[in-house]
């Protein structure tokens, strides 16, 4: 048994949230019909969110614009280090007295590429938290516009069912909405 069944299936932890829930909401949904007199029926479907991640036009958008800002800060720092080598070269070849204000200048230069390196990872890192974020967004709303329009009470994300007929995946049809 891999890690993950190990995880769902080890005594006394929890079912993940996700699963609990759905189990919630089909135990809820007839009973909550059978209360107002009618019939409901627990519709259902699932998501591929890799796939639908992966297929989303906007998704390469956001993917280039943060390879773009990385390319141009990469050329920058190639500029620093070079910079840096220069500083070095100078300093072998100075007096004791020029050497030392060479090292130190080898030394800020050294500094100031360290806090450039710090920063631009952590641009990085907010800009693809913040691409993400806006994706995952954009994918809620297609899946809720699905869900709505098709009468399903209950979309899952594949990655929670143990077991799904492929009938019940609406992959296909959250990415055209996605990409109209």
């Amino acid at each position: 048994m891999n890690r993950s069944m190990r995880r769902i299936f080890s005594v006394g932890r929890p079912l993940p949230l996700t699963l609990l829930t759905a189990f919630l909401v089909a135990w809820v949904f007839p009973v909550a019909g059978a209360a107002e007199g009618g019939s409901t029926s627990l519709r259902i479907g699932y998501v591929d969110m890799e796939r639908v991640f992966d297929g989303y036009g906007g998704t390469s958008k956001h993917r280039e614009e943060i390879d773009h800002y990385a390319k141009e800060r990469k050329g920058e720092r190639d500029k620093r280090v070079a910079e840096i080598q220069r500083l070095r070269e100078e300093e072998i070849i100075l007096n004791a007295e020029g050497r030392d204000a060479r090292r130190q200048q080898f030394e800020d230069k050294l500094k100031d590429l360290a806090q450039f390196d710090r920063q631009v990872e952590g641009t990085l890192r907010q800009r693809k938290e913040e691409a993400i974020g806006a994706i995952i967004d954009k994918i809620q709303a297609a899946i809720e516009e699905h869900a709505k329009k098709t009468g399903l009470n209950l979309v899952l994300s594949d990655r929670v069912v143990l077991y799904h007929d492929d009938a019940l995946d609406v992959t296909d049809e959250v990415l055209k909405i996605l990409n109209r």
